[in-house]
């Protein structure tokens, strides 16, 4: 398919190291190319591209862009609620890791 429609979702966050920053892009990637690989066969898949990007400092901004296009076989495909589906799960994912981090008090 010629269309390669891509979502970009934006989530800010404050008080974390560089590690738990990798964890949360990990997890964002992860979480996109598993929900999109088991809603389409994988050999229907073009070119899955996504990019999670963090910017600023102190609070940050974590930045989830996700394109997918498919090949012609795949057939009639919404691949833009399919895209903004991976997108909502990559936010999940992070949220429920950054649940995971212990909380920073300042005292």
């Amino acid at each position: 398919m010629d269309d390669e429609p891509a979502v970009a979702k934006r989530l800010t966050v404050q008080d974390l190291s560089v590690e738990q920053l990798e964890a949360l892009c990990e997890a964002a990637d992860r979480a996109v190319r598993d929900f999109v690989l088991t809603q389409i066969n994988p050999r229907f898949v073009d070119d899955l591209d996504v990019a999670v990007d963090v910017d600023g400092s102190g609070p940050v901004t974590i930045v989830v862009d996700v394109s997918l296009s498919l090949k012609p076989s795949a057939g009639k495909v919404d691949v833009k609620r399919l895209v903004d589906a991976a997108g909502d799960r990559a936010f999940q994912a992070v949220e429920d890791r950054l649940r995971d981090f212990p909380c920073r008090s300042r005292n």
